[in-house]
């Protein structure tokens, strides 16, 4: 049967609306987004790519919007459907309910808007028993038509009378090249042991509800079923070897990441080894490094202990020497004392201790020395005396009516002038 899309009959005009609805009501969301995807529809926040995340509510307002600016749906409901309703356009209708009944990639709203589109008078008369059919999860033409066995067997035919040599042929090309075959397969014994564990084949399932018995037909009239058969047994067959070169891959692959960290371990285990070798060398390195510097230090301790001895030796007897050669030119008994602001060890070899005084120029000389008795003889080294602390100096002096004598020059210099005025007038009045 054809309907031309040019022509819109009475029949589709009528029940449009109502075929409308149903399909809102009964597509799915994953269907919508093809849907989407087909007729190019644009739902705000979701490229082409991710219309299947969009939300069911924006794609079916924009699929409804969309439907509403087409005068005739049944453009939509073709694009919806195919290409299943190009090969079964030709069809009665009872044929097209077997042949869509056998369609397995087929969802239950593509077959109901294929019944709509090229059968429009019997989807009215049979919608609500597909309605029903759906939401009670059974298939949506269940209870529209009985077939024989011989109808069965020849739609399934039809259905496979052209799939069955590319899919042996596409069978044998992809699984030809796969290492772990076996040389010989005894195809009855694999096709046997595969029956055994699928019991949702269609065959098994034919001969189960016919109570099939071989002596009963001919094996022209068996052929359909063999060939359903056959059929069903290399998608097990393609199915099975993939599913086992797929583990033996996934097998493959684990191995290879298990490698893979043995290796990575091993090297990260080598590494560590190295490193603890590396540091263990390191350690020793140092430890002998820091014996020859202990012993370094050992060496030029002891050669400084012996150099100390010598320079300690050598003052001894350099002290011994200034002791012989120190004379003892003023005694206890002259009366004088000498003031210096400089190092008082310039002048100790030659002074008695008792008789030489620092003077701390930061601080007054009268407060430093208002306990000098008055009969004292007193000498002041200018040396490093300011011109200011000189006249401070003489002006306390000579308030206080001390006898003084400021003497300079180097050491050996002031001590003779000492001895001159000590020796030159014992009563001193020459120097004051």
């Amino acid at each position: 049967m054809t309907t031309d899309t040019k022509e819109i009959s009475q029949e589709w005009l009528e029940i449009q609306k109502t075929v409308k609805q149903d399909f809102l009501n009964h597509v799915s969301k994953k269907e919508m987004a093809k849907i989407a995807q087909v007729f190019d529809l644009k739902v705000q926040g979701f490229s082409k790519k991710r219309l299947v995340s969009a939300p069911p509510p924006m794609l079916k307002q924009t699929i409804t919007k969309f439907m509403d600016s087409l005068t005739d749906l049944r453009i939509f409901f073709r694009g919806f459907t195919g290409p299943f309703i190009e090969d079964m356009e030709a069809h009665e209708f009872s044929e097209l309910i077997l042949q869509a009944s056998l369609e397995e990639s087929m969802t239950d709203t593509q077959k109901m808007m294929i019944v709509a589109v090229l059968f429009p008078e019997r989807y009215e008369d049979n919608r609500k028993r597909m309605i029903e059919n759906v939401e009670n999860g059974e298939d949506v033409f269940t209870g529209l038509q009985e077939f024989s066995l011989e109808e069965i067997l020849k739609g399934h035919a039809q259905k496979h009378e052209t799939t069955l040599p590319s899919l042996i042929d596409s069978f044998l090309e992809k699984h030809t090249i796969i290492e772990d075959l076996p040389e010989e397969l005894d195809l009855v014994s694999f096709f046997e042991k595969e029956y055994e564990e699928d019991h949702e084949t269609e065959a098994l399932q034919i001969v189960s509800e016919y109570d099939l018995n071989g002596e009963d037909y001919s094996s022209e009239e068996l052929l359909p079923l063999y060939k359903l058969a056959l059929n069903e047994l290399v998608t097990l067959a393609d199915r099975t070897v993939t599913k086992a070169n797929e583990e033996r891959q996934e097998a493959l692959h684990e191995k290879a990441s298990a490698e893979r960290k043995a290796s990575r371990y091993y090297k990260r285990r080598d590494d560590l080894l190295r490193q603890l070798k590396e540091k263990e060398q390191d350690r020793q390195d140092r430890e002998k490094d820091q014996r020859e510097e202990r012993l370094e230090l050992q060496r030029q301790n002891e050669t400084l202990e012996r150099e100390l001895e010598k320079v300690r030796q050598e003052y001894k007897d350099a002290m011994k020497k200034k002791e012989d050669a120190e004379i003892d030119v003023f005694s206890e008994l002259d009366d004088f004392l000498f003031i210096t602001s400089e190092r008082a060890e310039r002048y100790d070899s030659f002074i008695p201790e008792k008789k030489l005084l620092t003077y701390n120029t930061d601080r007054s000389f009268s407060e430093q020395f208002k306990f000098i008795p008055e009969n004292k003889l007193i000498f002041i080294d200018t040396n490093a005396l300011s011109s200011k602390a000189q006249l401070e100096v003489r002006k306390y002096l000579q308030q206080k009516q001390y006898s003084y004598k400021f003497v300079s020059g180097s050491p050996q210099s002031v001590f003779r002038k000492i001895i001159f005025y000590l020796e030159g007038d014992a009563t001193y009045e020459a120097i004051n």
